[in-house]
């Protein structure tokens, strides 16, 4: 609880303390607060900025020591002091950002309890490594506001959060690698708390997507189960070009591998019994990764 014991010494000093929003504190702040100081380089350091929530002050002494130093002939007989500027954040900024970090899913937010202490001007943000869920739809969910040089203020909020969505579910099990058609889900309307997995919510995104495990009726399909299906599966026969400079290879390969359009998998010549590295193209095409002909080659093409 060290932060409102700090917010209770600024307080403490009234109005008095200058509020600032930079990391240092600056020549040109103690010419705002000993206004005869207007000599005094603006862009002299006199050190860190307070943390939201401290004060930093100037004593008589250190500000004697400064005019000295400075040949500054004006005296001064109060202390300074200074503060990071901040204000109480609202709720509708809070859930604002809350709603950005899970978009584009179309929540509800009711904020139950939340930090109180006056923030420093800055964006708000709300991770969602951070962001935990209870089966009721309550999140305990630490942010922060960025200020100054990328120093960040830390808040909290506790919030009730709901989701208004379609879901796709299952209508029977299926096997992992299974390719989605229409009539393996149905479309359920949902209402209520947000779930912790990403769901789908349209019939298109997940039709033509291969299933990762093996699936019971009635689950819902969420963006860890499927992925895009394998343009080429392992035992498929891929015709492989290889090319080096003017001379074209071209070979007829069994894949030992499953892999999509970018990736690289090893195949099978059996005409020459060797196994290269390939880079897929498209769906049975791809390029020989080392660019070594050779091994698309019979001995009598070599010749």
């Amino acid at each position: 609880m060290i932060l409102p014991l700090f917010l209770a010494a600024a307080i403490s000093r009234g109005n008095g303390c200058i509020a600032i929003e930079h990391n240092r504190i600056l020549g040109a702040d103690l010419r705002q607060a000993v206004p005869a100081w207007n000599i005094l380089p603006a862009d002299a350091d006199f050190g860190a900025a307070p943390v939201p929530g401290n004060v930093r002050v100037f004593a008589l002494g250190e500000l004697k020591r400064i005019a000295a130093e400075h040949r500054l002939i004006a005296d001064v007989s109060n202390e300074v002091c200074f503060v990071w500027a901040t204000k109480p954040l609202s709720d509708d900024a809070l859930v604002a950002a809350m709603k950005a970090s899970l978009a584009p899913r179309p929540v509800k937010i009711e904020i139950l309890d939340r930090s109180r202490w006056p923030a420093p001007a800055g964006p708000i943000s709300f991770p969602r490594t951070s962001f935990s869920l209870s089966a009721a739809g309550v999140t305990l969910w630490r942010g922060y506001v960025t200020y100054g040089s990328n120093l960040r203020f830390d808040i909290w909020v506790r919030a009730r959060v709901t989701v208004q969505e379609d879901h796709l579910v299952t209508t029977e099990n299926l096997n992992a690698g299974h390719t989605l058609s229409a009539g393996q889900f149905r479309i359920e309307p949902y209402d209520g708390p947000l779930t912790r997995e990403e769901p789908f919510t349209a019939a298109a995104d997940v039709i033509g997507q291969a299933v990762k495990f093996d699936l019971p009726s009635g689950t819902l399909l969420t963006r860890r189960l499927l992925e895009a299906p394998h343009d080429v599966l392992r035992g498929d026969t891929l015709t492989v070009l290889s090319e080096n400079g003017h001379a074209h290879v071209e070979a007829e390969c069994i894949a030992e591998e499953s892999g999509r359009a970018g990736d690289v998998i090893t195949v099978h010549n059996a005409r020459t019994s060797r196994r290269l590295h390939v880079l897929i193209q498209s769906k049975g095409k791809a390029l020989v990764v080392s660019g070594d002909a050779l091994g698309l080659m019979t001995e009598e093409q070599n010749r």
